[in-house]
């Protein structure tokens, strides 16, 4: 794992699988926790009282993903979170909780809730069923 008690990042074989924001991340700057060439950014950013952001819009630009990334956002509760590598092999774990929000890139992924806990869940679309979504296996 690299990184600091705020942002850790889950590491394997030299590859990021995982990053973990934990609700500890002091409120200042502009922090983004993804690389410019990740096929999802993520940021968390923080605002004074009374600061801008001035309206915006994005252009559109196509993109090929081969991926699909989520972002998983710990509203309330706790959970176990295990990371598995591409041959299913479980390789970290930890607690998340309640204002833990984590971007999962690589790999597998797997819970065992630990108190009632609300997520909320953000991936590229479209979504094409499960069929062609997910891969199930035994942890």
């Amino acid at each position: 794992m690299e990184g600091s008690e705020h942002i850790e990042k889950v590491v394997c074989g030299g590859e990021i699988y995982a990053v973990i924001i934990r609700n500890t991340l002091p409120h200042k700057g502009y922090n983004f926790v993804s690389e410019s060439t990740d096929s999802m950014q993520v940021g968390v950013n923080h605002y004074d009282s009374g600061a801008n952001i001035r309206p915006h819009f994005h252009l559109p630009v196509e993109r090929a993903l081969t991926d699909t990334l989520e972002v998983l956002h710990f509203d309330s509760g706790a959970c176990l979170m295990a990371i598995y590598d591409e041959n299913q092999k479980k390789f970290f774990e930890t607690q998340v909780y309640g204002g833990d929000t984590v971007v999962l890139m690589k790999g597998g992924h797997g819970f065992r809730v630990l108190e009632p806990t609300r997520i909320i869940e953000v991936k590229q679309g479209p979504y094409l069923g499960q069929s062609k979504d997910k891969v199930f296996f035994e942890g």
